[in-house]
């Protein structure tokens, strides 16, 4: 009886899977991207931001000079889309997507604006209008919000 020592035969002559490495080096190119894609969304968000604290900025223009002209705020309630149409007594041009809500009752106003986009809403009252939108709570502060209780802006001059 003859022994011979036989090596088993090697199928696999290249290596199998991804080194640490490899893994590593993907992983971090992958955060990268995803920070970019945030960033990029985020800048989105504050474009849309600015647009609905400029309309509101432009509502309590337009409601001054109302008041100056008349000596009463401008008696509106209702929705105003963002197609460049403003409120009949009020000279007001919206940005497109910018809703604006308002209310006002002679001896006051209040305005809210959102946009088609993100949830966010900012909203401004003075005087004593019949109704003051959320998220506004001070006389004269615009104040923006996350739409009901999410990422606080804080008050915004």
């Amino acid at each position: 009886m003859t022994l011979f020592y036989r090596e088993k035969p090697r199928h696999h002559v290249g290596r199998r899977g991804f080194t640490l490495v490899e893994v590593l080096v993907v992983v971090v190119i992958l955060g990268i991207l995803v920070s970019i894609i945030v960033k990029m969304f985020d800048s989105k968000r504050q474009a849309y931001l600015a647009e609905m604290k400029s309309d509101l900025r432009n509502f309590i223009t337009a409601e001054e000079a109302f008041y100056h002209k008349n000596s009463r705020y401008a008696g509106l309630m209702g929705i105003g889309m963002g197609m460049g149409i403003g409120p009949a007594e009020l000279d007001l041009t919206l940005s497109a997507g910018v809703v604006l809500e308002l209310n006002g009752n002679g001896t006051g106003f209040s305005g809210r604006t959102t946009h088609a986009q993100i949830p966010d809403r900012c909203a401004i009252f003075w005087g004593s209008p019949a109704t003051i939108h959320q998220p506004a709570t001070t006389e004269g502060v615009m104040v923006c919000d996350g739409g009901g209780g999410g990422m606080g802006m804080g008050m915004v001059p």
